[in-house]
């Protein structure tokens, strides 16, 4: 394996869960220093990516103006929604 498939493969394996603890907290999904908020509102299915700790990952990107820029892609049903990947 290359040092990218290296770094992807141990950050996907500490990939932690975070349920819902009490009333206001939101379940998330945390992976190579970005969290994915997952959770149902007004009837509705909500997605929300944080990426304030996204820094902590070795990202093979850019830095600009000390922000680091996470190359994503979204996919619903397989099919891709959105793409940041240059």
């Amino acid at each position: 394996m290359s040092g990218t498939e290296v770094r992807e493969v141990a950050a996907n394996a500490a990939a932690e869960f975070f349920p819902m603890q009490q009333h206001g907290s939101l379940p998330c999904v945390k992976v190579a220093g970005c969290t994915v908020f997952v959770y149902v509102l007004d009837g509705k299915l909500r997605v929300s990516v944080d990426l304030d700790e996204a820094q902590e990952y070795p990202w093979p990107t850019k830095w600009v103006s000390g922000d680091v820029q996470v190359p994503m892609r979204i996919t619903v049903q397989g099919e891709t929604v959105f793409s940041a990947e240059d």
